[in-house]
């Protein structure tokens, strides 16, 4: 597996206490990533891209990639269109989904909004870890085909969620460290 993080706006620039800067991105990171592959029995290498951008970089990437002229927090762009939702089964080796440099399969691009992070953690009153987390493991499910366009399908998707956050460690209750 590999991610590229590229970051417009260091996540932790905003951070008011030190004590936000205790977790280690690329560590996150790899974590969900391999726990949502391993929930999934994805049978291939994967290569996904980051991005974490400002607000302007995401009202940008809104706007042209879906037209709409406004920021959000996190956005996914799926390389790979799941009939069922990480159902590896139809994808082979020889796709064009697959970087037959390095033999992985690439599942698609994420874009996260840093100060999208800062003020949801604090509305929510827990970490930017946290915060960062979910961000990242809605928009991995995303990529692998799980979606909340209904309530059925949100209950699962945040089911999902919730049960990948717990197995890294990470909590609806992982508060702001004082």
């Amino acid at each position: 597996m590999t991610f590229c993080v590229r970051q417009e706006m260091d996540l932790f620039a905003a951070a008011e206490k030190d004590t936000e800067k205790e977790f280690c991105l690329d560590e996150v990171t790899r974590n969900i990533i391999s726990h949502i592959t391993a929930e999934a029995a994805c049978p291939y290498a994967l290569h996904v891209d980051i991005l974490l951008t400002n607000d302007e970089g995401m009202a940008r990437v809104n706007h042209e990639r879906r037209g709409i002229n406004s920021v959000t927090d996190v956005l996914s762009f799926p390389a790979i269109v799941f009939e069922i939702a990480a159902d590896f089964g139809g994808i082979n080796a020889g796709s064009a989904a697959f970087d037959l440099d390095n033999e992985q399969l690439i599942l698609g691009d994420i874009i996260i909004c840093v100060p999208k992070i800062h003020s949801q953690a604090a509305l929510y009153q827990h970490s930017i870890k946290r915060e960062y987390a979910f961000l990242l493991t809605h928009a991995l499910l995303h990529l692998l085909g799980y979606h909340h366009d209904d309530e059925d399908n949100a209950a699962v998707m945040e089911a999902k969620e919730e049960q990948i956050l717990a197995k890294v460690g990470i909590s609806r209750t992982d508060k702001v460290k004082l």
